[in-house]
């Protein structure tokens, strides 16, 4: 009997760390826009389905429906679908339904499988090293090769701007601050420091604003949180002023191996240091639909447009900004919906959680959705937020299906 609990148990874990690195790693979405795969959609019904017939034996329902984190995923269902009601595009709103059932569905999938991980476990910690690294070392391909990766080729990348695996630049900066969060969970000061520069290689090749800020955040906190040396805020400081007292010669000396293809990276260096105005395509983009979106939030201020609205003006660009644009669908009540998913996230910790780092992670999450508004259906932000919040310190074979009361 025990053999069997035992092999069960490992069947989980591996199952838990395969999908986690294949969702983390984006290769659900990398695979079909590469035709090698199904839709993202699919992809979030077949790792749900199969983590639920593994977590199935010993399930315990009382103990899932005591977790604020399930009731706020069928209160986001519920109320998406009255929305519908709302849309005037009747299709985009379905798509926009796809994409709140994968969020739930991924939401679902956490609930099952990561409360059996301990944050600690060296094969969890393992994989994540390793999602880290491969992400950086995507990036830096596409940097120096920027027909390297598909979604380059299908019109979403930014010349200049590195992605790697991920759909854009934003997404993939996103992502390492997640993994980076992850991973200072439960690490060493130095390994903190390890994965703090190692993820910094790939945030300045993407020059995402908010990924670049949410990294500056994070580790100011790790530091006073003391998940980084005490020593290491003034090494970055210095580091900051000898960057802006050395900035025209680190801008000749880089502007030397840049290639050219990748200008834009080199005006958003010449703007970090100092040296320039950042009055880029991308940030008049994202002026002007930012303020289209509050002008149509103002037109419908109580209920909104519905569901899949933003779908229906703005194709792939969206407000880059989720509370904006839970705010044109929802309404009033698209204020509430993201804050709502952290807190019911975070007090769905274990007893054993150190909560006070959990809440500074949902500051930076919150920080995050200013420069994105589809965070909330991407595996690689859902899945290490989840992990950060679910996961106990120390595994337990009791916790099978659900969260520790």
């Amino acid at each position: 009997m025990k053999n069997s609990a035992h092999w069960i148990s490992t069947i989980r874990l591996w199952w838990t760390l395969g999908f986690s690195l294949l969702l983390l790693l984006n290769l659900d979405q990398f695979g079909t826009a590469s035709g090698l795969g199904p839709a993202p959609k699919y992809w979030s019904v077949g790792v749900f389905g199969m983590t639920f017939l593994l977590f199935l034996p010993g399930m315990k329902p009382a103990r899932l429906l005591r977790t604020p984190l399930l009731w706020w995923t069928l209160g986001y269902l519920l109320v998406s679908i009255l929305w519908i009601g709302l849309a005037d595009n009747l299709e985009s709103a379905a798509d926009g339904l796809v994409m709140v059932v994968t969020t739930c569905l991924y939401v679902g999938t956490a609930l099952l499988a990561y409360p059996v991980v301990a944050h600690d476990n060296r094969t969890w910690v393992a994989m994540l090293w390793l999602a880290l690294l491969l992400a950086v070392l995507s990036i830096v391909q596409e940097y120096f090769n920027p027909a390297a990766y598909v979604f380059a080729e299908a019109g979403q990348g930014i010349q200049g701007r590195a992605a790697g695996l991920y759909l854009n630049p934003n997404t993939a900066a996103q992502t390492l601050v997640m993994l980076l969060a992850c991973l200072m969970a439960h690490g060493t000061p130095r390994g903190n420091v390890i994965a703090l520069l190692l993820s910094s290689i790939g945030l300045l090749l993407t020059f995402s604003r908010g990924g670049m800020l949410a990294w500056a955040v994070l580790a100011v906190a790790a530091t006073l949180r003391g998940r980084l040396p005490r020593s290491f805020l003034l090494v970055i400081a210095l580091a900051a002023g000898a960057l802006a007292v050395a900035g025209p010669w680190v801008l000749d000396a880089v502007s030397t191996w840049v290639p050219p293809e990748n200008r834009n990276s080199l005006d958003r260096l010449a703007w970090l240091l100092g040296l320039g105005d950042l009055n880029d395509f991308s940030a008049g983009e994202r002026e002007y639909i930012a303020v289209y979106a509050w002008r149509q939030f103002l037109d419908a201020p109580f209920l909104g447009h519905g569901l899949g609205y933003m779908w229906s003006w703005t194709a792939d660009v969206g407000t880059h900004n989720l509370t904006l644009r839970f705010m044109v669908e929802y309404g009033a009540l698209g204020v509430l919906l993201f804050p709502l998913f952290l807190v019911a996230s975070v007090r769905s910790a274990p007893r054993d959680a150190e909560r006070a780092w959990k809440w500074l992670i949902a500051g930076i999450a919150l920080m995050l959705t200013i420069f994105s508004h589809n965070m909330i259906e991407q595996a690689t932000f859902l899945l290490p937020w989840l992990a950060i919040c679910l996961m106990p310190r120390e595994a337990t074979k009791s916790r099978s299906g659900g969260v520790a009361p």
